[in-house]
């Protein structure tokens, strides 16, 4: 087969620069406005001013939580996320709220009430709070209040 060859009269064609520069579509890897999209206008220290590609909003992001276009840094459903802390924001809940009413569920947390419900199977009566729920495990007569 062929290899990766260039011939003399073949002119090599120079790769973009990496990193945020003016002018350059850069994709918001992280932060408040990740998954989204725009073009680099002006970069001053460690912040980069974008003007988003769907709305024509200009925001103000870090350098460090923004990626080259393409290239895809969200982990997605069902695939392993990478374990290192950049990127990552106390604020930010780590999966969206799934509690929901007349559901099974099984407690997988060994820590979770000093192992008291470890592996044990309830239904959900009721959700309080997108976090609180009253759960009805087996065997038990009331229903007990999990956060």
């Amino acid at each position: 087969g062929l290899k990766n060859v260039k011939t003399l009269d073949e002119k090599l064609v120079e790769r973009e620069e990496l990193g945020p520069r003016e002018g350059k579509r850069m994709y918001i890897a992280y932060g408040r406005h990740s998954g989204l999209s725009g073009r680099v206008l002006k970069i001053t220290g460690d912040k980069v001013m974008i003007e988003l590609t769907n709305s024509g909003k200009v925001v103000i992001v870090r350098t460090s939580e923004v990626a080259e276009m393409g290239v895809a840094t969200k982990a997605k459903v069902g695939e392993k996320r990478d374990r290192s802390d950049k990127g990552k924001s106390s604020t930010t809940p780590a999966t969206k709220p799934w509690l929901l009413s007349n559901i099974r569920v099984r407690i997988v947390s060994k820590s979770f009430k000093g192992g008291q419900y470890y592996l044990m199977k309830g239904v959900i009566v009721d959700v309080l709070t997108p976090t609180d729920c009253l759960l009805q495990t087996e065997g038990a007569a009331m229903a007990n209040t999990i956060e």
